[in-house]
């Protein structure tokens, strides 16, 4: 049939029905407590992966505050209907809200429940002052599309089906329709059709409001919301200083610490008319902790509803001097350490332009006491050169504490004495011998010691570690680019790094000139290596992270018909020096975060799949390690390769928290991943050459140097048949190793019980047939290292 059908609500609070329902119902948003009966209605309606994680996400990410709306029933206290008001719009809606998961028991059918829920959605999003809504639904939800109707939504006309596809379901029902009076699309581009194997994508440029500019042939889409800026956009035409003031309360507080949090406004002498809206915005995905519910009060004469992290005024003015606050109950703020901004944006609407205050609002969020010194040092080095070692002192969440004073150091069985600054300290160790190096470093406060990485000797080749998948503010994440460009080079002493832009946001020109431009700023051949990237989004064909050898490179947006599709993406790079890596691919297929369909993967340009990052483990050997929240086992990495797909290893944060290599706390529950490659130098083209080649090793947070060869061939080697296959394995660990497993075809072939920080094993196999090769390392405390297959015949 193709696209699902479409409606759209553009009415105003008088043309809204009245709520009527049965008077042992009770209609009200949903409250903390009732998960599991939203769970039980959502299953019942036929969402059967519905549980109370994805209630959170939506909660937290997607829905207005108290925007989930719910019907009880009064005699069993029992959840019967709900609906929801999501801000997370999608195709081709500019500036809308799209009411949601509908659900009602059957149970209580025929009670007008449906509708009721529809009803109040339409309530919440009137008052938080969206002029445009709208609803998916499919050709045969007759009786669904006739409550829609009624309740003043009209039929989309938005690709040439419609209108044909429209006309049969309003006859079904008896309802007059006429095509000419529908609302339709404002540009020809979103009534292209589909290609033959061309999917549904969730999202699109056209979600983003269109913002006013003064450049009349330049289109921009992005809304403050979420901390967006528009570069050419009129922002800097208005005098600021006549909005008023902001405070917060804390300036300062202890990461992890509970406490509530008071934003305050100041009406200027402008004012804040009737219908306007004002919002402390904030980057990232609850930066600062999920912080419940505010209150809000005011001393002006008007009437302010809450909206976000912000209010709108309902009725009357604010005028100079007038106050408002607001203030959450107390919370546990994020444990992550560093400056977090407000900027405080004022919305008037009527296409007028944004504007925020002068000044952007500060919380310091202080790291804690010291709870260990991190010993870095590089995976291998050569013989007799100088080695590097880094000693940073950290607090129990990783972040770094701002400690002075010398640390003692034990290097190979001699005492040494570095000098730590703000935490950070360095020192040069000379490697006298081919031995390997290993340090371990000594409390200041006490005899507790902590081991470093091993560094190995190596005249081949050199092991170096970094993430290829990170993001900073230019995505919807945390963190100014150069920061987090500087915890991955010095905080966590990363040989390389990826910053990507995401696609779920429309990209525009001068973020992507800033991606650029920040890549090449940070790139210092020999020490640190930074990747031209973007993630390329599609709900339909899943995430993959495109990367460039080159630093001028063009961003390839999903939403342009020329990359709308894996395979024309493919077409388009084939020929340039990029390469992609798939990412989370065994979510289920149309997810929000989708899965990679590895049917569809060409291998000369998507050489590599990302076992784990933050949203979990997507190897599909353990299912106790880091298990995905709605996984597809079909969509796992060792389903994939036991069907002859031919993909190496990676692994990567995907840190929305501006930390590469992962953190303690993500909007995801797990810490991230990072990538170690075996390359001849540390240089863009050897680092590129060498992860298109698949010489790389999947880690968790772990410093593991693996080496991984079949028949002396590389991992990541595509070789010919043999019968005789000999399997050489070595690996140094910062602990001891519990076991080291073999992995023949994606199954387990032989395990090796651990004895020491470093295991080198050497077997033979003998096949009559093409087969692929593989290990795990695993360490005590739970580290792992995985190496690109080997592929014989």
């Amino acid at each position: 049939m193709g696209k699902q059908l479409q409606m759209v609500w553009e009415g105003s609070t008088s043309d809204i029905p009245k709520i009527t329902i049965p008077s042992e119902y009770e209609i009200r948003a949903l409250r903390d407590g009732d998960e599991a009966g939203h769970v039980a209605v959502m299953r019942e309606a036929g969402f059967a992966t519905w549980d109370e994680k994805q209630i959170e996400t939506w909660r937290s990410l997607h829905a207005l505050p108290d925007g989930i709306f719910v019907i009880v029933s009064k005699v069993d206290d029992k959840i019967v209907a709900t609906a929801m008001a999501t801000h997370r719009t999608t195709a081709p809606h500019p500036s809308g809200g799209e009411l949601g998961w509908v659900a009602a028991s059957g149970d209580h059918a025929g009670k007008g429940l449906g509708r009721a829920v529809c009803i109040a959605v339409l309530n919440r999003y009137v008052e938080a002052g969206y002029k445009h809504i709208y609803l998916n639904t499919d050709d045969h939800r007759l009786a669904a599309i006739k409550v829609y109707l009624k309740i003043g939504f009209k039929p989309y006309i938005f690709a040439s089906d419609m209108e044909e596809r429209w006309k049969i379901v309003c006859d079904n029902l008896k309802w007059p329709f006429d095509a000419k009076s529908c609302p339709r699309p404002s540009k020809e581009f979103w009534i292209q059709e589909p290609e033959e194997d061309e999917r549904k994508d969730q999202d699109d440029l056209n979600r983003y409001a269109k913002r006013r500019k003064w450049l009349p042939n330049r289109e921009h889409r992005g809304f403050s919301s979420i901390g967006d800026v528009d570069a050419f956009g009129d922002e800097s035409l208005y005098k600021p200083s006549l909005l008023g003031t902001a405070t917060v309360v804390p300036e300062k507080i202890m990461a992890g610490a509970s406490s509530p949090i008071k934003l305050t406004y100041t009406a200027g002498s402008e004012g804040v008319p009737e219908d306007a809206s004002v919002t402390f915005v904030i980057r990232g995905q609850n930066p600062l902790g999920y912080i419940p519910k505010f209150s809000i009060t005011h001393s002006g004469k008007c009437e302010l509803d809450l909206k976000q992290m912000g209010f709108v005024v309902k009725k009357g003015y604010l005028v100079e001097g007038d106050v408002v606050t607001l203030e959450s109950p107390a919370f546990k703020w994020t444990p992550l350490a560093g400056r977090r901004e407000f900027k405080v944006v004022i919305n008037c609407g009527d296409d007028q332009p944004e504007r925020r205050l002068p000044e952007p609002l500060v919380v310091h969020i202080l790291p804690k006491k010291l709870h260990k010194l991190e010993t870095l040092l590089s995976c291998t080095h050569t013989p007799l050169a100088d080695l590097e070692l880094q000693v940073t002192a950290r607090d129990e969440y990783d972040n770094r504490v701002p400690y002075s004073g010398c640390v003692e150091v034990l290097v190979s069985g001699e005492e040494k004495t570095v000098t730590l600054q703000n935490g950070f300290g360095v020192s040069i160790l000379k490697t006298e011998d081919e031995n390997e190096i290993r340090v371990s470093a000594r409390s200041p406060f006490g005899a507790e010691r902590w081991n470093s990485n091993v560094s190995v000797p190596s005249t081949e080749m050199q092991a170096f570690v970094g993430d290829l998948h990170c993001h900073d503010f230019t995505s919807e994440a945390e963190g100014y680019p150069d920061d987090v460009y500087k915890w991955a080079r010095d905080d966590k002493k990363l040989d390389f790094v990826s910053v990507v832009p995401q696609q779920h946001g429309w990209l525009d020109n001068e973020t992507w000139t800033i991606a650029k431009y920040m890549n090449e700023r940070f790139l210092e051949e020999g020490k640190f290596v930074t990747f031209l990237g973007f993630e390329w989004q599609h709900t339909g064909y899943g995430d993959k992270v495109v990367h460039f050898l080159g630093g001028d490179q063009p961003y390839l947006p999903v939403d342009d018909m020329r990359y709308a599709t894996p395979a024309k993406l493919y077409e388009a790079l084939r020929e340039s020096d990029a390469l992609i890596i798939s990412h989370h691919p065994c979510y289920p297929p149309d997810s929000w975060c989708a899965s990679t369909d590895f049917d569809k993967v060409e291998n000369d340009v998507e050489r590599l799949v990302e076992l784990w990052s933050m949203h979990g483990s997507s190897e599909g050997y353990d299912p106790n390690d880091r298990p995905f929240q709605n996984c597809d086992p079909t969509r796992q990495v060792m389903a994939a390769l036991k069907r002859g797909v031919r993909l190496g290893f990676t692994g990567g944060s995907d840190t929305h928290s501006g930390r590469p290599g992962g953190s303690a706390r993500e909007p995801r529950e797990y810490w991230g991943g990072l990538t170690g490659v075996w390359a001849m130098e540390l240089t863009r083209r050897s680092l590129f050459e060498a992860i298109k080649a698949r010489r790389t090793y999947a880690l968790t947070d772990k410093r593991i140097t693996l080496k991984f060869k079949l028949n002396n061939f590389w991992m990541g080697s595509e070789i010919p048949f043999d019968e005789n296959v000999e399997i050489e394995v070595e690996a140094w660990a910062p602990e001891k190793i519990a076991k080291v497993e073999i992995m023949k075809n994606g199954d387990l072939f032989k395990s090796i019980n651990g004895t020491d920080d470093v295991m080198k094993i050497r077997i033979t196999d003998k096949i009559d047939k093409p087969a692929f090769y593989h290990c795990r390392i695993t360490t005590v405390d739970g580290g792992l290292a995985v190496p690109s297959p080997v592929w014989v015949g």
